[in-house]
């Protein structure tokens, strides 16, 4: 989310972040100033991990 923020986006719904959409989704909603929005989610998933290359990327 910092780096989404030097590029010009700007957070929604900064009151409920990073829960925006309830409390088993973690996530940002963004928007820029020409009214795009995007959904930014992390995945916890037992399939995936952070490793060197990357966050989750699968091993």
């Amino acid at each position: 989310m910092a780096h989404a923020t030097q590029h010009g986006w700007h957070l929604m719904f900064p009151e409920q972040h990073p829960y925006a959409g309830g409390r088993q989704h973690y996530a940002a909603y963004v928007e820029n100033d020409d009214g795009f929005e995007v959904e930014l989610v992390a995945i916890n998933s037992p399939e995936l991990s952070f490793n060197e290359a990357g966050p989750w990327l699968p091993p």
